[in-house]
């Protein structure tokens, strides 16, 4: 018998075993800090214990990849990197190229490739 379900329900580990999916989120502590990272997935997400205006709100990695999201107005580091990359994410089709969203606040997305662990 075989089940269909509207979401994966499985993912592949690093040896490439599928795991079922675990979203809950765990203690982790790296340099010192304290997050939370879901259990288990193709992917992770980590929130910081505590939040200051230079720690992500979140941030998402997969394949070597990062995406960090920052309150408006964080003061955020650009890292001396050949593989970093700012984007300006310019929000609404009113878009003046100026960098507002239309709020008048400028979004900034920051990705980088990482090593992988």
């Amino acid at each position: 018998m075989s089940e269909t379900y509207a979401e994966p329900i499985h993912y592949k580990d690093a040896s490439g075993k599928f795991q079922d999916i675990d979203n809950s989120l765990v203690e982790v502590e790296e340099n010192g800090e304290k997050k939370l990272r879901n259990a288990g997935n193709g992917f992770s997400v980590e929130f910081p214990k505590k939040l200051t205006k230079n720690t992500p709100v979140y941030k998402v990695e997969k394949d070597g990849y990062e995406l960090e999201m920052f309150w408006d107005g964080a003061a955020t580091e650009k890292k001396n990197n050949e593989n970093d990359k700012d984007k300006t994410n310019r929000g609404n089709s009113g878009n003046d190229n100026s960098g507002n969203n239309g709020s008048g606040n400028k979004k900034k997305m920051r990705t980088r490739k990482v090593a992988r662990h």
